[in-house]
Order: structure tokens, then sequence, then C-alpha cells
């Protein structure tokens, strides 16, 4: 398991939120997943929909009730 600090990612965080008008706290994620080049799996429609908005970031945030983990090798 991998611990990451928010210290990394929050100037990246607060453009984020600025940008798609939406709280910093789910930015920060938004932040890390970008940064670390994950998905990142939520259950939040206005979020996802928010980033969807946004350029550059479709297909990151997917919803949790879309998401299909890939099967085990």
């Amino acid at each position: 398991m991998t611990i990451f600090g928010i210290e990394a990612d929050t100037d990246a965080a607060l453009e984020l939120s600025l940008q798609i008008d939406h709280p910093i706290y789910d930015c920060l994620y938004l932040a890390l997943a970008i940064r670390v080049g994950v998905p990142l799996i939520t259950a939040d429609q206005k979020f996802h929909a928010a980033v969807l908005k946004s350029k550059g970031h479709n297909g990151i945030v997917r919803l949790l009730d879309q998401f299909e983990p890939a099967a085990p090798t």
C-alpha cells in the first residue's frame, strides 16, 4: 500500500477546483490521480459531470456503477 500526502497536489487541486467549479477536497483526489496516472473512481455524479465538461481530463474520472475492474492475470 502506498500513502500519499496532499502537499504535492494542493496547487494543482486548487487550479482544478477553479477550472471545473468544484470543491477542492474532490480535486485533491483528481490531482493525485492525474499525477500518478490512474483512474479516479467516484459515485459523485456531479463531480464526474464537472470533470467531463473540462478539457484534458476526460476518461480519468469514472463512475463507480460503470467501473469494471480488470480481470486478474
